[in-house]
């Protein structure tokens, strides 16, 4: 594997049920098998109590040359830099979720559940893409609609980080809490 060559669509998060992982592993068999990609690369990034029931998902769906699991990094951000796509699939307890915040502060395309908080921060269309909860079709034409489309995901990758500095950031926080606390908000 080359973090060099090819484009890479990846993920972050603990690794338990309520993140979703299950459906991004059949969009990956779905991409793989019904669109015939067989040059993409998926990285999962995290640990958790799921992980042995992962290794055995990716055996059973034969996907293992396409994804690469790696345990949390602590220099996550060299991770985003070499991301062309980060993913989202959650479908339960995702507030805002910092992973989804991280990606727009490095001016990523997002591909997210539409579900709990993570519209709030990926505006269909704008800066990313939104699917259904649990619906690993509309994953898999997702990601196969950007991974065709360049240009869309350099327009999505640059509106996301204008969202996060208009709106995430420490400076943008700290204006809204001064407007919030002096009454002009």
């Amino acid at each position: 594997w080359s973090f060099i060559s090819g484009d890479i669509f990846t993920a972050i998060g603990i690794f338990e049920p309520n993140k979703g992982h299950y459906y991004f592993f059949e969009a990956i068999r779905i991409l793989i098998e019904k669109f015939k990609f067989n040059n993409l690369k998926f990285i999962l990034i995290g640990d958790g109590p799921s992980l042995n029931i992962y290794n055995d998902i990716i055996k059973k769906y034969k996907i293992g040359k396409y994804i690469k699991i790696i345990p949390f990094q602590w220099n996550i951000f060299d991770y985003y830099n070499a991301m062309d796509i980060y993913i989202h699939p959650s479908i339960q307890h995702d507030d805002l979720p910092f992973a989804v915040r991280e990606a727009m502060s490095s001016g990523l395309p997002i591909i997210g559940s539409k579900f709990a908080g993570i519209p709030e921060l990926v505006k269909h269309n704008v800066n990313g893409i939104l699917v259904p909860p649990r619906n690993s079709l509309s994953l898999a034409k997702a990601i196969n609609y950007l991974a065709s489309n360049k240009r869309l995901r350099k327009k999505f990758g640059n509106k996301s980080l204008d969202i996060y500095k208009s709106e995430l950031s420490s400076k943008a926080v700290i204006k809204n809490y001064h407007k919030l606390f002096s009454g002009k908000y």
